[in-house]
């Protein structure tokens, strides 16, 4: 058979064929969303040996969509969690110096407080950082309340975490926390929010940078320092850290 006959038959089988493979889809419903389940957000530990990921999921149970660290691997048996139950676990980062994995989480503190200051149920949600020990152990937060900040950016925008090349510090952006309103709009419980501009931020104060300095042997906190280094009404972000320098955007 010649090769334009050969391509003749092959588009009429086809055409006979779409049809039926077309009746046999099932359309989507919305029972459906709770089977998808992805892996995102991969950091790969300094010296390549290793890697985490987020999982991401939708939860049938409590209609939520949910995140959790795992450890990468080629197997099933490789592939686990890095924390039993499957806490809350956002955009992981190694540390340089591979001992640590920073990460986000909306977890409440060991005592069951909120580690952030709350937001609008339709804003992006408040998250605090954490570290993990790569050699296993507890997550610890990277301070405990009183904080000198409020809730940590996380877009990839004004948000990022960074270590300094030496581990020992650590950059973020949050806003300061603080209530705007005056007494008077508190005790009518009045609610004042910041309009959403696009970004998903309502309710949030203006990003601000920080540096925290480590502690060597973190404790309830795994800093045991933390400076704000911008302190006016602009929005700045994505600050890296090079050694003794810092830069941003602003």
């Amino acid at each position: 058979m010649n090769p334009q006959l050969r391509r003749s038959v092959i588009a009429v089988s086809l055409c006979w064929a779409l049809p039926a493979i077309a009746a046999e889809r099932t359309p989507l419903v919305p029972a459906d969303v709770y089977r998808l389940d992805v892996s995102t957000d991969v950091a790969l530990s300094p010296d390549g040996a290793q890697a985490v990921y987020v999982r991401r999921w939708s939860d049938a149970e409590t209609r939520t969509e949910r995140y959790a660290l795992w450890r990468g691997g080629q197997t099933d048996v490789e592939r686990q969690p890095l924390e039993a139950g499957l806490p809350d676990a956002r955009k992981p980062l190694w540390s340089p110096d591979g001992r640590w994995i920073a990460f986000l989480s909306t977890r409440p503190l060991s005592d069951g407080a909120a580690a952030s200051p709350a937001v609008p149920a339709w804003s992006d949600p408040a998250v605090d950082i954490w570290l993990l020990p790569a050699a296993g152990g507890a997550a610890i937060p990277l301070n405990t309340r009183p904080k000198p900040y409020g809730r940590v950016f996380n877009d990839g925008f004004y948000g990022r975490v960074a270590f300094s090349p030496d581990s020992r510090r650590l950059v973020f952006v949050a806003d300061d926390g603080a209530d705007p309103r005056t007494e008077a709009e508190k005790a009518n419980n009045v609610r004042v929010v910041r309009p959403d501009q696009g970004e998903g931020y309502e309710g949030y104060g203006p990003a601000q940078i920080w540096i925290a300095e480590l502690a060597s042997e973190p404790g309830a906190a795994a800093a045991e320092k933390i400076t704000r280094v911008t302190h006016d009404e602009h929005w700045y972000g994505d600050p890296i850290l090079f050694g003794p320098a810092l830069a941003w955007h602003g």
